[in-house]
């Protein structure tokens, strides 16, 4: 499983980004055969639509975290709770909104602020970098030395003669 930059796992957003994805898509493909029942306004039509491509938006920008994943996240998590404080609803669609939107946003995501580019990006130091030591080894019957062992070589080097030139 990929972890974020921040080296945490990212299992419940990609699950999110997916499931937003899935239900985006079935609710777009379903909303002409849905709104009929609902009701027989335009605003039903634009309502369901709204939703399925916001569903849509969010689960790119999960999977992909982007910026606009989180706060788009973070709005359709208060509009989803502000929902069922205005209009009484079962208890198991209050369970699902805290699962699937109010425990994420307070515990999970705030984790990962940064791995959605917020906040301050740590920093590295830059590493300085050693040479590597080469002294006594040899490379194909050449014996490596060191700047300083070599000048001095060099400094101590002494021309041999060249007898030859006398004869």
């Amino acid at each position: 499983m990929p972890t974020a930059p921040s080296g945490k796992r990212y299992r419940w957003g990609y699950f999110q980004g997916w499931f937003s994805l899935v239900f985006g898509a079935l609710l777009a493909l379903t909303e002409p055969h849905v709104a009929p029942y609902r009701g027989s306004g335009s605003s039903v039509h634009l309502a369901l639509y709204t939703v399925a491509i916001s569903q849509l938006i969010l689960g790119f920008g999960l999977i992909r975290r982007k910026r606009y994943g989180l706060v788009l996240f973070y709005i359709l998590a208060v509009l989803s709770a502000s929902t069922v404080w205005i209009k009484p609803v079962p208890l198991a669609i209050y369970i699902f909104i805290a699962c699937f939107w109010l425990i994420p946003a307070g515990f999970y995501y705030p984790k990962r602020w940064r791995d959605f580019g917020f906040g301050k990006q740590q920093e590295h130091p830059p590493q300085q970098l050693q040479p590597a030591s080469t002294e006594g080894q040899t490379v194909g019957g050449i014996r490596l030395v060191s700047n300083d062992e070599f000048r001095r070589a060099v400094a101590e080097y002494k021309e041999p003669r060249n007898d030859s030139s006398a004869e």
